[in-house]
């Protein structure tokens, strides 16, 4: 990063000095919510801004987990789901927060200094993940990246309007690809279904034909 040449007005901050790491407040007592959102790793996508995929539990079934809040970031920290992009963040639940995998590190905007999905879209480029796997520590298969790694991250900070207005190209663009996905998802559907109709016989190649303007 210190061969990167940013803008005069943008900083270069340690992460940990402009975001916070959520922790269950000391009170809370679960057992006072009858239903508990839970997002396994498997509710987690792979580089998805937002997500609402949860699974309500009991306080009986909540065996172990890690606290988090609206909004926050849910960074997988073992490999490889960290090293595939493994992120998202859930805006809304029916409680005022909600308990995620232990395998993941929930990470909060700090108010009037950053931007959640500026942080979001800093957190999958390549060479950030790169940087960050090479600090995963435990044994081969069990890697994980501890928040100590996040802690010492150098980052560069835009003012907070520059940062929300990089996050919404980001977020243009991946709203677009999403819609290009599924278009050709359509698409392929459409391609079977024309397939098996035309080679059973159950649709008349003719009329394709006339319209395509193939007809010699």
């Amino acid at each position: 990063m210190n061969n990167i040449n940013f803008p005069d007005h943008w900083k270069v901050v340690r992460f940990g000095d402009i975001t916070a790491f959520t922790k269950k407040p000391r009170d809370l007592r679960y057992s006072e919510y009858n239903k508990i959102p839970f997002v396994p790793m498997e509710l987690i996508p792979i580089a998805k801004l937002f997500s609402e995929e949860f699974t309500l539990k009991t306080n009986d079934e909540l065996k172990s987990g890690t606290y988090f809040e609206p909004g926050d970031i849910l960074l997988s920290k073992i490999t490889p789901s960290f090293e595939n992009g493994k992120q998202c963040i859930i805006k809304e639940l029916p409680t005022p927060f909600g308990i995620a995998t232990t395998e993941v590190i929930p990470i909060r905007e700090m108010e009037g200094v950053t931007d959640i999905s500026y942080l979001f879209y800093y957190l999958l480029l390549p060479n950030v993940r790169i940087s960050l796997a090479g600090k995963m520590q435990g044994t081969t298969g069990r890697q994980r990246l501890s928040k100590d790694a996040l802690v010492n991250l150098q980052i560069p900070l835009p003012p907070l309007p520059e940062q929300r207005a990089i996050a919404a190209v980001f977020q243009a663009i991946d709203e677009k690809t999403a819609a290009l996905e599924q278009e050709a998802q359509h698409l392929e559907q459409l391609f079977h279904a024309m397939l098996d109709e035309l080679m059973t016989g159950q649709r008349s190649a003719v009329p394709l034909i006339d319209q395509a303007g193939l007809k010699s």
